[in-house]
């Protein structure tokens, strides 16, 4: 199952190891890993998939997904996905 709610920090002691979001990273996707293994997640495997496969992938490998249509973190607002993940 996909996991939901707030991104614990690293301080926490939550760790989410699987981060999938996808192919052909642009901005965002450059910019998100980045973010995630910086402050929220040291230890994540950020996977890329074809877009198309992202939600399926999320849920069948307990991933969270970001910067793709339908992803748990993506564009909200006006806000980009790397604001999102700050936001949470």
């Amino acid at each position: 199952m996909v996991q939901t709610g707030p991104i614990a920090g690293r301080d926490k002691g939550a760790k989410f190891v699987k981060w999938v979001t996808r192919a052909r990273p642009k901005t965002d996707r450059v910019a998100c890993p980045w973010l995630i293994r910086r402050f929220i997640d040291p230890d994540a495997e950020i996977i890329y998939v074809p877009a198309p496969d992202v939600l399926t992938f999320a849920e069948r490998e307990g991933a969270r997904s970001f910067d793709a249509p339908g992803a748990e973190f993506t564009h909200r607002d006006g806000r980009c996905t790397f604001e999102v993940l700050i936001d949470e």
